[in-house]
Formats: C-alpha cells, structure tokens, sequence
C-alpha cells in the first residue's frame, strides 16, 4: 500500500505539476487524525475483548457444570447472565462500529477531497484547461492514491487487532510463573517439610530470607490460605496417614509437595531431577482429590506414556478393583471415558487414577483421599491389595495418603498426621497417637470382625483371572470403545438455507432492501462523479454541441462535481451503517439461538461433545459472524455493483466488447469456482483443527497440577505444538490459495483492459476523448474489481462456514419442554409420595441399567440406596428428576407421573446433592440462591446447619468455617475451598430449598 502510494504520487505530479502535491498535502491532514481514531478504537477493541473473554468465560462455566444447572432448574438464571454479558459486549460492538463509520466517512472524503484541490488548483487558480488526456488519466492514475485510503478502515482494523491481541498476550505472559524448584525444595532423598510456610494465591516473589518476619499480609491475597511451621518428614517406604477435619489443609499439604503452593520460610523436602538445566520433581506420582482424567480410553490413562506391562497392569487393575467396572463397559480398557471421565461414576474415575499413579514406576505416591467415593468393601480391598505395604506392588514406595477413613487406615499405617487449622497438630507413630487419646471418635465402632466380613465382600471383586488383552481379542469386531465420534463437516457448496438464515437474522426483506437500495444509490454516485468529469471536458474542449454542454466557469463544474462526491461519501457512511446494524442484528439473534439450543440440549450430547467443540463455536465461529461477515458482505455486494458498471459502461461505449465479456465472465466463472471449492474445504479443515486444540487447553488447565506431578509438562506442550501446527496448515492453505486466484485474475483483467483499449482505438473517429477515457478508467478498475468480488464471495462462503457450524447446533436433540399446561400447583409436591412401577433405564438402548423396578417411598421415609460402584444408585437419582429419561415404566411423585410435568417445575420443586459438588464463580448467596428467593435469616440457617459459618452454640466443628459474610466470594469451580467445604456448600443448597423431595 505504501509503494502504490508512492507511484500514485510521482504520477499525478509527472501530469498535474504542483496542482498535484497542493491537493496531496490535504491528506497529512489526516495524519493526526488517524492517530486519534487508532487510540479511540484501541481502547474500544481492548474494551470489547475484555468483554468477550467474561462472555466466554460464563459460557465455559456453564458447560462444565451443565449436569448442576439442569439437576437445579437453574437455566433460566444463567441464561440471564450470559444475555448481560453479551448484551454489553454487543454495546462495545456498536460503539465499534460507530467509530468505524466514522473512519470510513473520513476515508472517503479524503480522496475525493484530494481530487478536487488538485482539480480546483489546476484549473482556478493556475488557470490552465482541463482536457480529456488530463483528466482521465489523472482519475485513473489517482485509483492507486484511493485504493490506499480505501483500505485504510480496513489496515487500521487489523492492526488494532494485532496490536491488542499482542497486548493480551504479553499480559499474560507477564503473569508470575509458579515458584522456582530451586527457591523452594530441598534436594534429596528425603519427603517432607523443614519449618516451611506456605500459601496459596501468593506472587513467587512472597518468599522470605530467615531473617524476615513470618508473614507479611501485604505479601498475601486477602483470605490467602497458609500452611505454617510445617516439620514433618515422612518415612521411606512407608504409609503416612494424614487426618483431620474438613478444611484443615490436609489436601494443600499435598499441594505443597507437588510445588502448587508459595513456599514464604523454610524448606521443602522432595527429590529432584536436572532435565535440560531446569530442575524437575522427581519419583513422585500424585492422586488429587478430585480425579483428573484425560479425554482417551481407560488404558491410555492407566499407562499415561509409561511402556505397556501386561503382568503388571492386570495386577494394577486387580489392586484398584476395576476388573468387574471393566466387565460393564462395552468395550473393556478400550472404552473412550469421554472430557473429564464424563461416562464414569465418582467411584470409577477416582480408581483409574490411583492405577495410573500404583502402575507408574515412581517410588513416592501422594494419594488424596481415593477411599472416599467409593464403597466399603471395594475401600478395604484397594486398602490391602495396594495400599499397604505388603502387597508386591508397593515394595519399597512411600505412600502418603489423606483420608476420612481413618478407622480403616490407621492400624496399617508407619505414621500419622494431625491437622488442624493449616498446621500439624500431632504426629507420630500411630499406637503413640492412639495412646494419647487421639483419633478416638474416629475408631469407635470398628472391629475385626467388620474387616473379616469386609475382605469376604472384597475378595470377590477381584476373582476374573482372564487378562484385558484376551478379553480385547474376544470382543475384535463385536464392540468399539469410540465416545467421541468425529466433528461433523459439511462438504461441497455452503447451502442456501444457511444464507437464508444469515438473511433473515440480519432484519429479514425490509433491512436488505434498504442495504440494496443504499448500496446502488452509492454505486450511481461515483459512476456519475466520474461521469461529470467527460462532461466538463467535453464542454471546455468544444467536442460537443454548445448547446447540449453549454460552456460554464470551472466553479460549476467543480461546485457539481464536489456535490456529487459529497453525496457518495453520505451514502458510502449510510450502507455501511445499515449493514452494521445488521450484522449486530444477525449477532444478538444467533448467539441467542446457539445459548438457547445447548442448554437444552441432552445430557448425552455432553458426554459424547468435547467442550473445545462446544466452545469453538461460542468462540471462533461467533467472532466470524460478529466481525468478518458483514464487513465481507458489503464488499461483496460493492463489488458485484462495480463489475456491472464496468461492464455495462464498456459495453455501452463499445458494444462490440460484449461478445468479449461473456468469454471473459465464463473465464471468470471457471477461475471462481475452482478457487472457492479448494478454499471452502479448506476454510471448514480450519475450523474443525481448532476444537481439538481448545479441548487439550481445557485439559490441561484442569490437570495442571497432576500434569506438573508426573512430570508430563513437556508432551502436554509437544502435542500442543503438533494440534497447532495441524490448525496451521489448513490456514496456510486458505492464503495460498488467494494468491493462486490473484494471479489468474490479474492476468485475465489485463486482456480485459487491453481488449478495451483495442476497441476504443478502432473507434476513436465516432467516439470522443472524454467518453473514450471515462471507459478506460473504468476498464483499468475492472482488475480489481474482478479479484476482489471472487475473493469476497469466497469469503462470504468462509463466513458462512460459520453460521452453517452454529446451525448444526441448532438441530442437536432437545430435552423435554421445561413448561407444559397445565402446570402443576405451587405446593406440589406437598407430601413427597414416590412410586416407581416398572422402571427400566439405559444408557445405551438394549443395554439396560436398571432393570424393571418396582417400590414405593412414603412420606418422610428415609431410605438408603447402597450397591457397589457402578450399580446404578447414582442413575436412579438421576432418573427420578428425568435428567435420563425412563426407556419403560413410570415415576409418581404425590400420585402424578413426572413423564407428565415440565422439566423446570419437576426439577425446581425434587432437591438433588449431586455426587460431584459444582460451584460457580460468584457469591455463596448466589451458589445457594441464584433467583433470589429466600430471605437472608433462612440462607444464614442453613450454612449454619452445614457448619461452614461459625455457631455460637457448637465451637466444635469450626474447621469448616468458610464464610463471614453471604456476598463472600466463590471462585470459578469453588477452587479456593476445599472439596469438603465444597460438599457441605452442596448440601446448605438442599437445606435452602426445603423440598418435599431430597
């Protein structure tokens, strides 16, 4: 652009002399001026950026805990919060566009401006006659000078996205880095802590030498939790039990370990690695509280890049009982777990990854509290067959493990912790523990005979001697693992329907009529500005009769020819604010259909969708519509008027080129719709390679801390590289291809041109100089035109790639209706009477879960539902609130079939404590009460019930004290409490909502 500047520039002063670097001076002018748009805009789109990522953000959240949000009847609710976020993005969006307008009115008058100094200065004031030679070459010369102030909207709006995006990047580049191994551990063979202080949510750079005071609460975030005076060494080999009450730091402690804590004093114990000159955690596999599992197959997260043992991973499946769930699945260990092990119980995910840790080779396990979501007996069979030291799989390993089970672990224990309040209140052998009276509350109740009779329940979860590989070669052919199938893409030419769509959330037949009419408006006032110009000179070079061009001063000409440009740029501002506000249009209404149709979508979409798939569209296929499709269509349709007015004026002056055009509009044909098939495959590869990499970034993020304790960082960052450079490749294909079509094009507008000049020059005798150059000038443009209507609609066709991967959303399978008529009375149910007659569920058809069941539950019955893992007790609950729907059988609640009821009155009127507590980001009263229905005394009962808010009469449980205040704050997956904390905060929420039902 600069270049063509440039020869633009030494042309119009090679033709014009000083007339022409007066009017060119007009346009530093606008050199300040830009300057001002571009900061304006900057903050605009920086503003407008902010603002996506808190919309993305709230979506993200609610697809993560999609199954709370419809268990709760809590649609609605967040529907709201999304609409608020988008409707202030969309706000930022139009002020965008307004300043756009704004540019574009500028940059069109720029030109035009510049013309007419140069004009008025030539003929005015240096007083010499505008010829025909002069003008059109001139106008001709002068498209390269306005093809650069054309682009400058365009220009500005890329590098202000370059600029802010380069900006957010190096913000969160420049975000602190987890404190160095070096700053922080102690090498050696040892495992445990030296005086150490430790926190969470503090900058590396708290740290402190030996002589700084403790703890410096400037150092620290407000309600910071800290570990301090830790003094444990745990011992080789053996099992180290650490107990104590909800939130007493028994999980952070482990954390500490694997290096996700702040260390402020002391020492860290751990052995480390040197790995390319950087210090890695060495030996250590860790079993977070909440288990984390990888989008694969039940094998692949076992064996998590170690080398295949086929002894050793039957005996690990054994230790951690998973031999019978393997048994239910349909495909064994080649049975995909889906994001999150979304396909499994609490219980099933929490043992595949205590096997991962049991089958690594590492010497040192920090096990979190894998007992707690599984049965009793399976929890005594994992407590003898792996954990204790006797079992061959743990020769010689350390294994640190936190537990509630305390009765259970205890006597196999080499040592013992107490926490309380983030510090170690005792330690010590277990018998000197237990001698000191401690541990007491927790032993009571349990005998020798309850561990026989549990080891004879347990011994039968291990009895399948056939190994997984036979079983795989059994089931060759018969049965496939796959949960996640392939992306769905569409193929061949983008279908009308989707356009129509697009059309119709725009505004429908009233806003494109407006648009057309405003777009052909602006079209005939540049055709006739340029048009006037072979007017002026055909009356000041007596060419034509004096009465149909009577002479006239050049103030006329020049007075006529401003009000026609003045004209085109009102009407250039006019369509381009018509197709914004369509475009704002087509935004609000698509996001609003997308919101709408996954969160009603059913719950096996989500099992079988990763959430990168979900949220690229949210994400990148939303930005399209937001911000290249509208621009995109008005370039488009600015073109296809441009090519018409070329071609009609040439045929016009020289009707022999029509034979001519229709070789060079089949040429044309032929190039475009070669060209737009290799870019619309290409353009839907792009947009299908991004999902895969947003699903391993979620992944990670989840993982992070497990990913860091196995020391998996580096393949995590070298898939991330292959799945970006896979999304590259495609994206490179889209821009070769561009230039593959721009040299065709520029090579077919040349013969256009030159056939033109032929043309003209055999009729030179009939036709006369103004004519002749006004149909030159245009011929010159057609080039131009030609490229950019191709490449326009083949980025028209990109653009709806987009609507059409939205609307392949928009036809996923709904739930039931959230309401029907008539709805069911306010006191409903008033004594909560259940019946279950016949009742089969399935998850997969033919493959039923539940099998025919029959009871009745009566008014303030309690009943308890127990079972092994896997039994079904989880799906029962499930069913009861239709988040599965029943294949036989019905459900009465007080005597009404809940086939009947609308999902919101069924769902908002039956309590549920699901088994994953799910915390969203924002205040405890609003993760208890997000309608704000019940008064601040009964939300302060029920935390008070959950003992997570200090009670005056009970200063026993004050370890789970979490709240002070109602608007204290969550954030996002409840990370700041612990996963205790977390499930009393689930069960004040039942306590909130009093139902009949729980």
């Amino acid at each position: 652009m600069p270049l063509s500047l440039l020869i633009g520039v030494w042309y119009m002063y090679a033709l014009l002399g000083p007339s022409a670097i007066m009017g060119l001076a007009v346009a530093v002018v606008y050199v300040p001026l830009s300057k001002v748009v571009f900061q304006y805009t900057t903050r605009l789109d920086t503003r407008y950026n902010a603002l996506g990522d808190e919309r993305l953000a709230a979506i993200t959240e609610l697809l993560q805990g999609i199954k709370a949000v419809k268990l709760f009847g809590w649609e609605s609710r967040f529907r709201e919060r999304i609409d608020e976020k988008r409707e202030r993005q969309l706000g930022c969006m139009w002020q965008l566009n307004v300043a756009w307008l704004v540019a574009i009115g500028v940059t069109s008058l720029a030109p035009m401006l510049v013309l007419v100094v140069i004009f008025t200065m030539y003929t005015v004031v240096f007083e010499h006659q505008l010829s025909a030679e002069i003008a059109f070459t001139s106008i001709s010369v002068f498209q390269l000078v306005r093809v650069s102030f054309e682009f400058l909207p365009g220009m500005l709006s890329w590098s202000i996205g370059a600029y802010v995006s380069l900006k957010r990047i190096g913000s969160y580049l420049g975000q602190p880095d987890v404190q160095r191994l070096d700053e922080r551990v102690r090498a050696g063979e040892a495992l445990g802590f030296d005086s150490a202080d430790l926190a969470w949510d503090a900058p590396a750079e708290a740290s402190s030498s030996e002589e700084t005071p403790l703890l410096e609460s400037e150092r620290l975030a407000p309600g910071a939790f800290v570990l301090r005076g830790l003094n444990v060494e745990f011992p080789r080999g053996g099992l180290t039990v650490v107990a104590g009450p909800t939130g007493a730091g028994k999980s952070s402690l482990l954390s500490a370990l694997v290096g996700e804590m702040t260390l402020l004093r002391g020492h860290v114990l751990a052995p480390v690695v040197s790995v390319d000159g950087k210090l890695a955690i060495h030996d250590i596999a860790y079993v977070a509280q909440e288990a984390w599992l990888r989008n694969a197959t039940i094998r692949e997260n076992i064996l998590f890049g170690e080398a295949y043992d086929a002894e050793r991973y039957e005996s690990v499946l054994r230790a951690c009982a998973l031999k019978p769930d393997l048994r239910i699945l349909r495909a064994g260990d080649a049975t995909e777990i889906g994001e999150r092990g979304v396909t499994l119980s609490g219980g099933q995910k929490q043992r595949v990854a205590l096997a991962r840790a049991v089958y690594s080779h590492r010497r040192i396990l920090l096990i979190d509290d894998c007992l707690s979501a599984v049965d009793a007996h399976t929890a005594r069979h994992i407590l003898h067959a792996c954990l204790v030291g006797g079992s061959a799989l743990m020769q010689g390993r350390t294994r640190v493990l936190v537990t509630h089970h305390v009765a259970a672990c205890l006597p196999h224990a080499d040592y013992a912790v107490l926490m309380r309040g983030g510090a170690i209140a005792h330690q010590g052998l277990p018998s000197e523990l237990q001698a000191q009276g401690l541990f007491a509350e927790s032993m009571d109740g349990h005998t020798s005979d309850d561990e026989q009779n549990e080891d004879a329940l347990a011994a039968a979860v291990v009895n399948d001697a056939k190994t997984e590989d036979e079983y795989t070669r059994e089931r060759a052919g018969h049965e496939d693992g796959t949960l996640i199938e392939e992306e769905e893409r569409e193929t061949g030419r983008v279908k009308a329907d989707i356009w129509l769509r697009y059309f119709s959330a725009c505004g429908g037949l009233r806003f494109w009529g407006t648009t057309l009419a405003t777009l052909i408006a602006f079209q005939g006032a540049t055709m006739m500005q340029d048009y006037w110009i072979r007017i002026w000179v055909a009356s000041a070079g007596g060419t034509a009769d004096q009465n149909t061009h009577p002479q006239r001063s050049a103030v006329f000409w020049m007075s006529i020819y401003v009000a026609l440009g003045l004209a085109g740029v009102l009407l250039s501002v006019a369509k381009a604010g018509c197709l914004f506000a369509g475009a704002l249009n087509a935004s609000r209404t698509l996001h609003a259909q997308l919101v709408q149709a996954v969160m009603r979508a059913k719950p096996t979409f989500f099992d079988s969708t990763p959430l990168g798939r979900i949220v690229n569209r949210f994400a990148r296929d939303m930005e399209s519509v937001d911000e290249s499709a509208s621009y995109a269509l008005e370039m488009l349709a600015s073109d296809f008027l441009g090519v018409i007015t070329v071609l009609a004026i040439i045929t016009a002056t020289t009707p022999a080129f029509l034979g001519v055009a229709v070789v060079v509009s089949a040429l044309y044909m032929a190039i475009g719709v070669y060209y737009l098939r290799t870019s619309r495959e290409l353009k839907r590869l792009e947009s299908t390679s991004m999902s895969p990499l947003l699903s391993l970034v979620g992944e990670l993020i989840s993982g992070v801390s497990s990913i860091r304790a196995f020391g998996a960082s580096q393949w995590y960052v070298n898939e991330a590289a292959a799945r970006i450079a896979a999304h590259n490749r495609p994206f490179y294909g889209v821009w070769c291809s561009n230039r593959w079509l721009s040299i065709r094009v520029d090579v077919t507008s040349a013969f256009v041109s030159f056939t033109c000049a032929v043309f003209v020059l055999r009729n030179a005798h009939v036709m006369d100089a103004g004519l002749a150059g006004f149909a030159l000038a245009y011929a010159l443009t057609f080039s131009g035109r030609m490229l950019f209507l191709i490449r326009n609609y083949g980025e028209n066709e990109l653009n709806m790639n987009a609507v059409e991967r939205i609307e392949q959303y928009l036809r996923i399978e709904q739930e039931a209706p959230l309401h029907v008529s008539p709805p069911q009375p306010a006191s409903w149910p008033a004594t909560g009477n259940v019946r279950v007659e016949n009742l089969v569920i399935e998850h997969v058809p033919g493959t039923p879960v539940l099998h025919d069941l029959t009871f009745t539950i009566k008014h303030s019955e309690r009943i308890g539902v127990v079972g092994r893992t896997g039994a079904g007790k989880s799906t029962l609950s499930l069913a009861l609130l239709r988040f599965i729907e029943a294949a036989k059988g019905q459900i009465f609640i007080d005597g009404v079939d809940i086939a009947s009821v609308g999902l919101n009155e069924l769902r908002r009127s039956v309590t549920i404590i699901p088994q994953d507590p799910v915390l969203f980001n924002g205040s405890i009263r609003f993760n208890l009460d997000p309608f704000e229905e019940y008064p601040d005394a009964l939300i302060w009962d029920a935390l008070k019930r959950a003992y997570l808010v200090r009670s005056d009469d009970n200063e026993a449980e004050q370890e789970s004290v979490a709240f002070t205040s109602l608007d204290a704050e969550i954030k996002e997956n409840g990370q700041n409490l612990s996963l205790g904390q977390r499930q009393l905060v689930a069960i004040a929420r039942a306590l909130v909502r009093r139902s009949r039902l729980v």
